[in-house]
């Protein structure tokens, strides 16, 4: 029946080929033969293969289905996208890890492209109650395991680099570090997201690419989001895309509705093509040397003990009793309650607990390994769930009062708060 399809009179010497009768000979001599060539005799078309891409990340990929948009806009440039989306709001890269699903889809989905989307802070790092921006050092260590996995699939790994919140525009030099350098290191190539942000933010600072609360995107951020992924994964500078997506809803679940479709993003002319220059200039920046930028090394951010005042020995009669002050370590404003017994020169004991100021957060119970220092005392609190791992106190005794510090530390380095404590003893 092939034979018989292909009108060897009007074709050339391969076509002699196909016609021969002998079939062994056919099937030898058909690896010279043009595939496309062969196919187009045959008068069948064959469908360019879709581009399979699995984004991994939190809130800020799956707000306006970020994804969707993405295969929206490559839709329009003749790409065929399939998407599917692992987002987990608030979670870290490492979270994401833990989850079963991950690496089952990893496997199965036989990806071009694997996005990934680290948490905005590069982990959960409190200061004083404040978030800050995390030492990168875990957030490579995550993405060192995903590449890992990432090759073996033979799949490519994009990284999404994050924007800053609205409110701490300079820690884009912190996270435009991070990324980059792990990129560097891994011959990655970064989406560069954030670095689009800040240029919108510098020439359109009352354009609205944040939410109210300061972190997530609207509907521009995301669309700007999309633009640079899109340019990113299709290898060059779009421009001319449409104003107007639709697509799935998110559910409160944090899952793709498919039941439903909506409008995802709607945009003025004007607007969508400042966001689209912008977005193609980020990418160009960074495709034009080599998927990457190398930086050098921001500030560190300050995570560790603070500087503590002067301090000297307490006697025990000196700590015995109920202390009371304030602490900057949770989100919300406390009051601290330290009861201390003191039996020997060395050794302390008592009870804690933390108030909010508004009276709707209460922590209590023992303190443990409290112990007299040159300058003071130490002691842990252990976690009142019994599910991760203790914090760290010390305090230098004043005379009338314990100025101290305390750190936590999580299992992982995306997990990590410190803050200040003073306390004054009940007269």
């Amino acid at each position: 029946r092939f034979v018989k399809l292909v009108d060897c009179g009007r074709l050339d010497w391969r076509c002699t080929l196909v016609c021969a009768p002998n079939m062994k000979r056919l099937l030898a001599l058909g690896l010279l033969m043009n595939a496309a060539f062969v196919g187009q005799a045959l008068g069948y078309v064959q469908e360019p293969k879709p581009l399979r891409v699995l984004f991994v990340g939190n809130s800020y990929t799956y707000y306006n289905n970020l994804p969707e948009l993405v295969a929206g806009l490559a839709a329009t440039q003749g790409v065929k996208m399939e998407v599917r989306m692992i987002a987990r709001g608030g979670a870290t890269l490492d979270q994401i890890w833990e989850l079963d699903e991950v690496h089952q889809v990893l496997h199965e989905g036989k990806w071009d492209y694997v996005v990934l989307q680290e948490h905005s802070q590069l982990g959960t790092v409190l200061v004083d109650g404040v978030q800050q921006l995390n030492e990168p050092e875990g957030f490579w260590d995550t993405i060192r395991m995903y590449e890992y996995e990432i090759r073996r699939i033979r799949a490519k790994t994009v990284l999404f680099l994050t924007w800053a919140r609205k409110k701490e525009p300079s820690q884009q030099a912190g996270l435009n570090y991070a990324y980059m350098t792990i990129a560097q290191e891994l011959g990655l190539t970064v989406a560069p997201v954030g670095m689009a942000w800040a240029k919108v933010r510098e020439l359109e600072p009352e354009m609205a690419l944040h939410l109210g609360d300061g972190s997530h995107p609207t509907a521009i951020g995301s669309y700007l989001s999309a633009c640079v992924l899109a340019n990113t994964l299709l290898g060059k500078r779009l421009a001319g895309m449409p104003i107007r997506l639709t697509g799935h809803p998110m559910t409160p679940g944090e899952r793709v509705d498919l039941t439903r479709t909506t409008v995802l993003v709607n945009l003025p002319q004007e607007r969508a093509d400042l966001l689209q220059r912008v977005a193609a200039d980020a990418y160009s920046r960074v495709a034009d040397a080599g998927g990457y930028l190398t930086l050098s090394k921001p500030p560190s951010q300050m995570l560790g003990r603070m500087g503590l005042p002067s301090g000297h020995k307490p006697a025990a009669r000196d700590l015995a009793g109920v202390w009371r002050g304030k602490m900057m370590f949770y989100t919300w404003p406390s009051t601290m309650e330290l009861k201390l017994t003191a039996n020997d020169p060395d050794h302390c004991g008592g009870q804690w607990s933390v108030t909010s100021q508004a009276g709707d957060h209460k922590i209590s119970g023992p303190i443990d390994s409290c112990r007299v220092t040159d300058t003071g005392i130490a002691f842990l609190v252990k976690d009142y769930r019994g599910l991760t791992m203790s914090e760290s106190y010390w305090a230098h005794f004043t005379g009338d009062a314990l100025v101290g510090w305390v750190e936590y530390r999580g299992y992982t380095k995306s997990s990590r708060m410190s803050g200040s404590w003073e306390l004054r003893k009940d007269r």
